[in-house]
């Protein structure tokens, strides 16, 4: 007797403050989560207690700090729904809705799958070389998936959304006439 091999029920992908949950009967939505790192940002927070009271710690996202172990994921959430809603750039995979960052739902595209080196190198050119300014979110193809062309997925980065004001369209037109078969609808 052969057995069907069964699909998971739902997908999870951790990222570093937020996990991405795919559920297999909903086909078309992505549900983003914060990722709270408790017990680093409290070890955090007692080792070095009089730097988290200084206002540089909380107003930038200072890696591995408090404010980023416990908040980076929420805000990254409710930023990337704030900054879809106000832009709505042709760049941008949809965001639907944020339940006050705790809960982000995404349109879902098709996965990316192209050479990096070129893929990079587009964006790259693209943006002038100011996307080394934010190479995770760039660099990334798991970043991006492909949705009546290429979109990007991770956008809630004050130096992504720059760029993204900046030079979005400029990538855009670049990935559509470097890789046309990313170009379809997804």
């Amino acid at each position: 007797m052969v057995q069907k091999s069964k699909k998971p029920i739902v997908q999870v992908h951790k990222g570093t403050s937020r996990f991405v949950l795919l559920f297999s009967f909903i086909p078309s939505l992505a549900v983003k989560l914060p990722r709270i790192h408790l017990k680093a940002g409290i070890e955090t927070l007692v080792r070095n207690w009089r730097e988290t009271f200084r206002k540089e710690t909380w107003e930038y996202e200072v890696w591995w700090s408090p404010t980023w172990c416990l908040f980076k994921g929420l805000l990254d959430n409710w930023k990337e729904y704030r900054f879809y809603r106000k832009t709505k750039h042709q760049f941008l995979q949809t965001t639907y809705f944020s339940f006050l960052g705790i809960v982000n739902l995404q349109k879902r595209g098709q996965k990316l799958n192209c050479d990096y080196r070129p893929f990079w190198r587009n964006i790259y050119d693209a943006t002038g070389g100011e996307a080394m300014n934010d190479g995770h979110h760039f660099s990334e193809t798991d970043n991006f998936c492909v949705d009546h062309g290429v979109k990007i997925l991770d956008y809630g980065s004050p130096i992504t959304q720059r760029i993204i004001l900046k030079h979005g369209n400029k990538i855009v037109q670049a990935l559509a006439s470097h890789f046309p078969e990313l170009s379809r609808n997804g």
